[in-house]
């Protein structure tokens, strides 16, 4: 009898060991790349460059007529629906209109995007085991352009949805948690080269999924974390308590789905495909 069960643990420890074994994997892929470093510098990236790019899209959008209270109007509403509520005040804090003023600063609003987009992809292929480049600076710059173009409407068609939705809290975590799956999918399949290392899509979809509920957890805290501090960080940070809270809650959420690109690219090796491109 004692035989018999300990040959069952047995049995169903080996099972469980190329669960273990992809772990590995997918960690020392992570390290293997600088993960940490990667996610840090995502970070950055975000907080310079995520308001520049939101305000290259409401410059745009009042280039061609759209007014600026209704631009605002629907980009806090979908910030208040799908970010933490000290982040979605950040946001609020934004003036949409005054690039619309400045459009000479047009420029430097593409640059700044452009890097923001450099920053992710060179995460995701590092994540995949792949060159951040294709060693074309001309070419690399044109994708990198378009895959900027594609996240800009894939984020637009998103707030669109949300903001027809418009779903109550109940029902916010989940749709939070699925926007975060769409556009982890779409940067995992997109941002890394058509190459080895390339997740499929049914791996992309599943490693963004878990991603996506460790995210909205993340969120989730990060509501809870900002009440129960607000007091330290006006003691210890001053003005600038609730930007740690947000560079820590944007890190880890970075490191997460880095971490889950890695898992995805591990799953199967994909066959390589002549030409390169996004």
């Amino acid at each position: 009898m004692t035989a018999t069960v300990v040959d069952g643990a047995r049995a169903r420890v080996e099972s469980l060991r190329p669960v273990w074994d992809r772990v590995l994997r997918a960690h020392r892929r992570y390290t293997a790349a600088n993960g940490d470093a990667l996610a840090g510098a995502l970070t950055y990236a975000l907080l310079v460059g995520a308001a520049p790019a939101v305000l290259l899209v409401t410059t745009v959008l009042s280039v061609t007529g759209t007014g600026a209270g209704r631009t605002a109007g629907a980009l806090h509403g979908a910030a208040a629906r799908l970010l933490p509520g000290e982040v979605a005040g950040a946001v609020d804090a934004l003036r949409p209109h005054l690039p619309s003023l400045r459009l000479a600063l047009l420029a430097v609003l593409v640059w700044t995007s452009l890097r923001l987009v450099r920053a992710t992809r060179t995460a995701v292929r590092a994540m995949c085991g792949q060159n951040a480049g294709s060693g074309n600076p001309v070419r690399d710059a044109l994708l990198d352009a378009a895959l900027g173009a594609a996240l800009v409407a894939s984020v637009a068609a998103l707030v669109a949805v949300v903001a027809a939705l418009d779903p109550t809290p109940a029902w916010r975590p989940l749709v939070r948690a699925a926007v975060v799956w769409l556009l982890a999918v779409g940067l995992m399949l997109r941002a890394s080269w058509p190459l080895p290392g390339r997740p499929s899509v049914g791996a992309a979809a599943r490693a963004a999924a878990g991603a996506a509920v460790l995210v909205e957890l993340l969120t989730l805290a990060a509501g809870r974390y900002f009440a129960a501090t607000a007091g330290v960080h006006d003691d210890v940070y001053h003005s600038v308590g609730t930007l740690v809270g947000v560079l820590v809650w944007c890190s880890l959420a970075a490191r997460v789905l880095l971490r889950a690109t890695a898992w995805a690219s591990t799953a199967a090796t994909v066959p390589t495909a002549p030409g390169g491109g996004t």
